[in-house]
Protein backbone atom coordinates (compact mmCIF):
# COMPACT_ATOMS: atom_id res chain seq x y z
CA UNK A 1 0.00 0.00 0.00
CA UNK A 2 1.15 3.78 -0.37
CA UNK A 3 -0.47 4.71 2.06
CA UNK A 4 -3.11 7.32 -0.42
CA UNK A 5 -5.24 4.49 -0.46
CA UNK A 6 -6.09 0.64 0.76
CA UNK A 7 -5.72 -2.72 -1.70
CA UNK A 8 -8.39 -4.54 -2.54
CA UNK A 9 -8.82 -7.30 0.20
CA UNK A 10 -8.54 -10.74 -0.84
CA UNK A 11 -11.74 -12.64 -0.80
CA UNK A 12 -11.96 -16.07 0.80
CA UNK A 13 -13.92 -17.16 -2.08
CA UNK A 14 -10.77 -16.34 -4.35
CA UNK A 15 -8.16 -18.76 -2.12
CA UNK A 16 -11.68 -21.50 -2.38
CA UNK A 17 -11.12 -21.36 -5.85
CA UNK A 18 -7.10 -21.55 -5.46
CA UNK A 19 -7.09 -24.52 -3.77
CA UNK A 20 -10.41 -26.57 -5.27
CA UNK A 21 -7.74 -26.44 -8.53
CA UNK A 22 -4.98 -27.48 -6.73
CA UNK A 23 -6.42 -30.34 -5.21
CA UNK A 24 -7.47 -31.39 -8.82
CA UNK A 25 -4.29 -30.52 -10.84
CA UNK A 26 -1.61 -30.02 -7.63
CA UNK A 27 -0.40 -33.36 -6.92
CA UNK A 28 2.53 -31.86 -4.56
CA UNK A 29 -0.16 -29.67 -2.76
CA UNK A 30 -2.14 -33.02 -2.33
CA UNK A 31 0.99 -34.43 -0.94
CA UNK A 32 1.74 -31.78 1.31
CA UNK A 33 -1.63 -32.34 2.36
CA UNK A 34 -1.38 -35.87 3.21
CA UNK A 35 1.69 -35.20 5.08
CA UNK A 36 -0.19 -33.14 7.39
CA UNK A 37 -2.82 -34.71 7.87
CA UNK A 38 -1.17 -37.98 8.24
CA UNK A 39 -2.86 -39.37 4.83
CA UNK A 40 -1.36 -42.20 3.06
CA UNK A 41 -1.69 -42.63 -0.56
CA UNK A 42 -0.29 -40.17 -4.36
CA UNK A 43 -1.93 -38.12 -6.66
CA UNK A 44 -4.73 -35.68 -6.94
CA UNK A 45 -7.50 -35.90 -5.03
CA UNK A 46 -10.88 -38.21 -6.07
CA UNK A 47 -13.44 -35.61 -5.83
CA UNK A 48 -13.48 -31.99 -5.32
CA UNK A 49 -16.53 -29.53 -4.48
CA UNK A 50 -16.96 -26.13 -3.25
CA UNK A 51 -19.70 -24.96 -1.67
CA UNK A 52 -21.63 -27.74 -0.71
CA UNK A 53 -24.66 -27.91 1.32
CA UNK A 54 -24.41 -29.03 5.52
CA UNK A 55 -25.41 -32.04 6.84
CA UNK A 56 -29.27 -30.72 8.25
CA UNK A 57 -28.04 -27.39 8.09
CA UNK A 58 -28.40 -24.10 6.65
CA UNK A 59 -25.16 -22.89 5.40
CA UNK A 60 -22.39 -24.50 2.73
CA UNK A 61 -19.15 -26.47 3.50
CA UNK A 62 -16.27 -24.08 1.75
CA UNK A 63 -14.59 -27.65 -0.07
CA UNK A 64 -15.15 -31.02 -0.14
CA UNK A 65 -12.85 -33.39 -1.07
CA UNK A 66 -11.95 -36.86 -1.10
CA UNK A 67 -8.56 -37.44 -0.75
CA UNK A 68 -6.72 -41.12 -0.69
CA UNK A 69 -10.15 -42.38 0.56
CA UNK A 70 -10.65 -39.47 3.05
CA UNK A 71 -14.04 -37.27 2.53
CA UNK A 72 -12.50 -33.70 4.16
CA UNK A 73 -14.73 -30.92 4.79
CA UNK A 74 -12.90 -27.95 4.75
CA UNK A 75 -13.85 -24.04 6.27
CA UNK A 76 -11.50 -21.96 4.76
CA UNK A 77 -11.01 -18.78 6.60
CA UNK A 78 -8.31 -15.89 6.09
CA UNK A 79 -9.39 -13.08 8.74
CA UNK A 80 -13.19 -13.28 8.90
CA UNK A 81 -15.79 -13.97 12.20
CA UNK A 82 -17.50 -17.16 11.87
CA UNK A 83 -20.94 -17.20 10.62
CA UNK A 84 -24.35 -17.89 12.10
CA UNK A 85 -27.04 -19.20 10.43
CA UNK A 86 -30.39 -20.11 12.71
CA UNK A 87 -28.38 -19.55 15.96
CA UNK A 88 -26.06 -22.07 14.56
CA UNK A 89 -22.04 -21.01 14.81
CA UNK A 90 -19.76 -22.30 11.85
CA UNK A 91 -17.70 -24.57 13.98
CA UNK A 92 -20.95 -26.18 15.20
CA UNK A 93 -22.59 -26.75 11.60
CA UNK A 94 -19.08 -28.54 10.73
CA UNK A 95 -19.40 -30.99 13.50
CA UNK A 96 -22.75 -31.93 12.65
CA UNK A 97 -21.53 -32.37 8.42
CA UNK A 98 -18.58 -34.61 9.96
CA UNK A 99 -20.81 -36.69 11.37
CA UNK A 100 -23.71 -37.01 8.91
CA UNK A 101 -21.45 -36.93 5.99
CA UNK A 102 -18.44 -39.91 7.96
CA UNK A 103 -15.94 -36.79 6.89
CA UNK A 104 -12.79 -35.32 8.81
CA UNK A 105 -13.46 -31.61 9.66
CA UNK A 106 -10.66 -29.36 8.43
CA UNK A 107 -10.09 -25.69 9.31
CA UNK A 108 -7.95 -24.23 6.79
CA UNK A 109 -6.34 -20.86 7.32
CA UNK A 110 -2.85 -18.84 8.07
CA UNK A 111 -1.58 -19.61 11.18
CA UNK A 112 -2.30 -16.37 12.91
CA UNK A 113 -5.74 -17.11 12.70
CA UNK A 114 -5.30 -20.90 13.97
CA UNK A 115 -3.59 -19.30 17.02
CA UNK A 116 -6.17 -16.52 17.61
CA UNK A 117 -9.15 -18.86 16.82
CA UNK A 118 -11.01 -20.51 20.45
CA UNK A 119 -13.13 -22.75 18.47
CA UNK A 120 -9.86 -24.04 16.04
CA UNK A 121 -10.31 -27.21 18.56
CA UNK A 122 -13.55 -28.02 17.70
CA UNK A 123 -12.40 -29.15 14.17
CA UNK A 124 -10.89 -32.17 13.63
CA UNK A 125 -7.32 -31.02 12.23
CA UNK A 126 -6.11 -27.87 11.17
CA UNK A 127 -4.16 -26.91 7.93
CA UNK A 128 -1.99 -23.60 8.08
CA UNK A 129 -1.74 -21.75 4.81
CA UNK A 130 2.24 -21.46 5.23
CA UNK A 131 2.29 -25.13 5.78
CA UNK A 132 0.95 -25.46 1.83
CA UNK A 133 2.50 -22.73 0.61
CA UNK A 134 5.79 -24.19 -1.00
CA UNK A 135 3.59 -26.60 -3.36
CA UNK A 136 2.00 -23.24 -5.26
CA UNK A 137 4.31 -21.25 -8.17
CA UNK A 138 3.95 -17.74 -10.16
CA UNK A 139 1.04 -15.70 -9.01
CA UNK A 140 -0.78 -18.60 -7.07
CA UNK A 141 1.84 -18.50 -4.58
CA UNK A 142 1.86 -14.19 -4.65
CA UNK A 143 -1.79 -14.82 -3.93
CA UNK A 144 -1.78 -17.26 -1.02
CA UNK A 145 1.15 -15.23 0.81
CA UNK A 146 -0.64 -12.17 0.27
CA UNK A 147 -3.58 -13.62 1.84
CA UNK A 148 -1.15 -14.47 4.65
CA UNK A 149 -0.27 -10.94 5.28
CA UNK A 150 -3.80 -10.28 5.50
CA UNK A 151 -4.47 -12.16 7.92
CA UNK A 152 -2.66 -10.02 9.89
CA UNK A 153 -4.67 -6.94 9.40
CA UNK A 154 -8.56 -7.03 11.24
CA UNK A 155 -11.33 -7.23 8.08
CA UNK A 156 -13.29 -4.54 10.17
CA UNK A 157 -9.96 -1.92 9.63
CA UNK A 158 -7.86 -3.14 7.04
CA UNK A 159 -5.26 0.03 7.50
CA UNK A 160 -1.43 0.37 7.48
CA UNK A 161 -1.37 2.87 9.86
CA UNK A 162 -3.60 1.35 12.21
CA UNK A 163 -1.85 -1.89 11.87
CA UNK A 164 1.73 0.03 12.52
CA UNK A 165 0.44 1.54 15.57
CA UNK A 166 -0.78 -1.85 17.22
CA UNK A 167 2.46 -3.20 16.29
CA UNK A 168 4.39 -0.04 17.90
CA UNK A 169 2.24 -0.68 21.28
CA UNK A 170 3.02 -4.58 21.36
CA UNK A 171 6.64 -3.57 21.64
CA UNK A 172 6.24 -0.64 23.84
CA UNK A 173 3.97 -3.18 26.33
CA UNK A 174 6.82 -5.88 26.21
CA UNK A 175 9.61 -3.45 26.94
CA UNK A 176 7.71 -1.64 29.94
CA UNK A 177 5.38 -4.23 31.34
CA UNK A 178 6.67 -7.81 29.75
CA UNK A 179 4.16 -9.42 32.46
CA UNK A 180 1.23 -8.80 30.96
CA UNK A 181 0.76 -10.44 27.16
CA UNK A 182 -1.62 -9.07 24.75
CA UNK A 183 -4.09 -11.96 23.35
CA UNK A 184 -6.50 -10.24 20.43
CA UNK A 185 -7.37 -6.97 19.40
CA UNK A 186 -11.02 -5.54 18.69
CA UNK A 187 -12.04 -2.84 16.34
CA UNK A 188 -15.74 -2.85 16.86
CA UNK A 189 -17.66 0.21 16.39
CA UNK A 190 -14.88 2.76 17.34
CA UNK A 191 -13.89 0.67 20.19
CA UNK A 192 -10.51 0.03 20.09
CA UNK A 193 -9.49 -2.71 22.39
CA UNK A 194 -6.14 -5.14 23.22
CA UNK A 195 -7.46 -7.93 25.24
CA UNK A 196 -4.96 -9.82 27.57
CA UNK A 197 -4.08 -13.35 27.74
CA UNK A 198 -5.27 -14.02 31.22
CA UNK A 199 -3.55 -17.02 32.10
CA UNK A 200 -0.15 -15.42 30.94
CA UNK A 201 -0.43 -12.14 32.70
CA UNK A 202 -2.19 -12.82 36.09
CA UNK A 203 -2.08 -15.16 38.79
CA UNK A 204 -4.99 -18.04 38.30
CA UNK A 205 -6.49 -18.21 42.48
CA UNK A 206 -7.24 -21.17 43.49
CA UNK A 207 -11.19 -20.77 44.64
CA UNK A 208 -11.56 -17.44 41.79
CA UNK A 209 -13.12 -17.49 38.60
CA UNK A 210 -10.85 -16.62 35.51
CA UNK A 211 -11.59 -12.94 34.77
CA UNK A 212 -11.11 -11.22 31.39
CA UNK A 213 -9.36 -8.37 31.46
CA UNK A 214 -9.07 -5.68 28.28
CA UNK A 215 -7.68 -1.98 27.67
CA UNK A 216 -9.68 0.21 26.03
CA UNK A 217 -8.47 3.14 23.92
CA UNK A 218 -11.38 5.21 22.73
CA UNK A 219 -13.45 4.79 26.19
CA UNK A 220 -10.09 5.25 28.24
CA UNK A 221 -10.07 2.17 30.91
CA UNK A 222 -8.54 -0.95 31.61
CA UNK A 223 -11.62 -3.30 32.91
CA UNK A 224 -10.88 -6.77 34.70
CA UNK A 225 -14.26 -8.42 34.68
CA UNK A 226 -15.78 -11.35 36.37
CA UNK A 227 -18.90 -13.05 35.41
CA UNK A 228 -21.62 -13.53 37.99
CA UNK A 229 -20.08 -11.53 40.63
CA UNK A 230 -21.63 -7.98 40.26
CA UNK A 231 -24.24 -8.69 43.15
CA UNK A 232 -21.52 -9.05 45.41
CA UNK A 233 -20.29 -4.97 44.71
CA UNK A 234 -21.71 -4.02 48.21
CA UNK A 235 -19.74 -6.41 50.03
CA UNK A 236 -16.23 -6.41 48.24
CA UNK A 237 -16.69 -2.55 49.13
CA UNK A 238 -17.30 -3.01 52.77
CA UNK A 239 -14.15 -6.04 53.17
CA UNK A 240 -11.76 -2.97 52.29
CA UNK A 241 -8.42 -3.62 50.11
CA UNK A 242 -9.48 -0.46 47.51
CA UNK A 243 -8.66 1.93 49.66
CA UNK A 244 -6.70 4.42 47.83
CA UNK A 245 -5.71 2.33 44.36
CA UNK A 246 -8.56 4.39 42.44
CA UNK A 247 -10.51 1.15 41.26
CA UNK A 248 -13.73 1.47 40.81
CA UNK A 249 -16.10 -1.36 40.87
CA UNK A 250 -18.90 -1.62 38.75
CA UNK A 251 -21.78 -4.31 38.02
CA UNK A 252 -22.19 -4.69 34.44
CA UNK A 253 -24.42 -6.69 31.94
CA UNK A 254 -27.81 -8.50 32.60
CA UNK A 255 -25.67 -11.42 34.06
CA UNK A 256 -24.21 -9.31 36.63
CA UNK A 257 -20.34 -9.39 35.54
CA UNK A 258 -18.25 -7.76 38.11
CA UNK A 259 -16.14 -4.49 36.56
CA UNK A 260 -12.85 -3.15 38.10
CA UNK A 261 -11.79 -0.48 36.35
CA UNK A 262 -9.10 2.04 36.60
CA UNK A 263 -8.87 5.23 33.87
CA UNK A 264 -6.56 5.60 31.42
CA UNK A 265 -5.62 8.34 29.03
CA UNK A 266 -7.59 8.53 25.61
CA UNK A 267 -5.33 7.26 22.97
CA UNK A 268 -5.49 8.12 19.05
CA UNK A 269 -4.98 4.50 17.35
CA UNK A 270 -6.10 5.65 13.90
CA UNK A 271 -3.15 7.92 13.09
CA UNK A 272 0.79 8.14 13.89
CA UNK A 273 2.36 6.39 17.16
CA UNK A 274 5.05 8.69 18.53
CA UNK A 275 2.62 11.18 19.22
CA UNK A 276 0.34 9.08 21.78
CA UNK A 277 3.45 6.87 23.09
CA UNK A 278 3.25 9.33 26.52
CA UNK A 279 -0.17 8.50 26.86
CA UNK A 280 0.26 5.05 26.03
CA UNK A 281 2.90 4.51 28.48
CA UNK A 282 0.49 5.56 31.30
CA UNK A 283 -2.07 2.89 30.23
CA UNK A 284 0.27 0.11 29.93
CA UNK A 285 1.45 0.93 33.45
CA UNK A 286 -2.47 1.41 34.72
CA UNK A 287 -3.22 -2.29 33.18
CA UNK A 288 0.13 -3.54 34.90
CA UNK A 289 -1.09 -1.93 37.76
CA UNK A 290 -4.31 -3.47 37.96
CA UNK A 291 -3.31 -6.88 37.05
CA UNK A 292 -0.66 -6.83 40.24
CA UNK A 293 -3.46 -5.63 42.91
CA UNK A 294 -5.53 -9.21 41.28
CA UNK A 295 -2.56 -11.33 41.82
CA UNK A 296 -1.74 -9.78 45.22
CA UNK A 297 -5.35 -9.29 46.69
CA UNK A 298 -7.07 -13.04 46.28
CA UNK A 299 -8.17 -12.80 50.35
CA UNK A 300 -10.21 -9.69 49.11
CA UNK A 301 -12.36 -11.60 46.86
CA UNK A 302 -12.51 -14.96 48.49
CA UNK A 303 -13.56 -13.20 52.05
Amino acid sequence: MDGQGLQPRIKEREIDDLFAKAFQTSPELCDRVRECLDLTGSGTAKQVGTQQGHFGDSGTIDLDVVLSGNRLLIENKISAYWSHVNGVAQPERYIRSGTGYCGTTVLLAPRSYLRKSVKASMFDKTLSYESLLSAFSGSDYDLLAAAIDQAEVPPENPSDVQTAFFQSFGALRAEIAPQITEKKRDRNKGSHTVHLDVPKSLTLHVGLPKPKVFLQFVEANVKLMIPKWGWHVTEIQRTGGLENTGIMLRQVGRVGTLALQLPTPTINCKGPFEPERERVVGAILTTARLCSWWDNNPDVLRH
